[in-house]
Parts: structure tokens; sequence; C-alpha cells
């Protein structure tokens, strides 16, 4: 795993990850501050579903797409999958909803 120069990732709990500069300091990495923006931005898709079906369906709503490799490694995670599956696309209203979001609040500055 690459990283920037003086810098080295590290595996915290819950697969987030934190950076460790030569001096130890330690600082969230972008994308955990992202996973963290992307909840508390998204949680209305967890009222119904868990983020990864939540994550799956939106996924299988997109145009063209019919078929989403999950890589489930338990069978937990291969329900999580059936689930999305057996629920379907996500709504109209909950897609445009997403897509506001996406070019806003969790778009990425330039």
């Amino acid at each position: 795993m690459a990283s920037a120069p003086g810098l080295s990732k590290r595996v915290v709990f819950g697969g987030g990850r934190t950076y460790r500069t030569r001096s130890g300091a330690e600082s969230p990495s972008p994308h955990s501050v992202d996973f963290a923006l992307a909840h508390s931005e998204l949680g209305f898709l967890t009222d119904r579903d868990s983020l990864a079906v939540a994550a799956m369906r939106y996924a299988l709503s997109l145009p063209g797409v019919s078929t989403v490799v999950t890589g489930a490694k338990n069978r937990a995670e291969l329900a999580e999958a059936i689930a999305a599956t057996q629920a379907g696309p996500l709504s109209t209203e909950v897609m445009e909803r997403i897509a506001e979001l996406q070019q806003t609040v969790l778009k990425r500055p330039a």
C-alpha cells in the first residue's frame, strides 16, 4: 500500500484509517472524513435498510447496472446482498435526493 512521503496508513477499528506523520501525530484520513460526512447526510437511507443494503440498492438503481458483485465473505453479508436484490431499486425521489447531495454537500472541492 503506497503512502505519501512522511505518512503511513494504519488500519483502525471499524476499517477506518488514520495517518501518522513522522512526528507521530495522527489525523483522520480523507476516506474516513468522507465516510463520516456521507453517513451523516445519507442516514435517511438506513431507515429501512442497513447502509450496505442501501449502497447495493443504489448501485442497482443506476442506469445500465444489472449486477453488483459484493464479495460477501460470510452468511450475513450474503443475506444483505439478497435483501438488496429483493428490495429492488431505490425510488426516483431517493435517487434525486442523493444526486442533489452529491452536487452540494458531498461534492469535493475543485
